[in-house]
């Protein structure tokens, strides 16, 4: 078995919620092949500080087999904010940041390869 894990890393999925907070889903850099991957374990928190919105994450999964399915599951973790108010904010997460206008009326993808969202609709 090979371990993969990941801190602080991989695309953010955000969506307002009608109380004011907000879903945030971290999407880990990896594949899950149905056949030969277990997804270990994958969390995330989110604070706010000042106007800045610092999101939190760790993931793990091990790999193993060999033949492999070659189906591509995602790593993902999800955690919620507390009500923000309505505004411009800074998000950081690991080494990356951005910029985001809350609430947002659709989701939003954050990630650093603007040709590569696994974020929902």
């Amino acid at each position: 078995m090979r371990t993969e894990t990941f801190d602080n890393e991989g695309e953010l999925c955000m969506r307002s919620l009608a109380d004011g907070s907000l879903l945030v889903s971290v999407i880990f850099p990896t594949c899950l092949s149905s056949t030969c991957s277990k997804a270990v374990e994958a969390t995330c928190s989110v604070e706010l500080d000042g106007e800045r919105i610092v999101i939190k994450s760790h993931g793990s999964a091990e790999h193993g087999g060999d033949v492999c399915t070659a189906d591509c599951g995602a790593l993902r973790a999800e955690c919620t904010s507390t009500a923000l108010e309505p505004g411009k904010y800074g998000v950081v997460h690991g080494d990356a940041s951005y910029e985001v206008m809350l609430p947002a009326a659709a989701s939003i993808s954050l990630t650093e390869d603007a040709n590569w969202s696994r974020c929902p609709g």
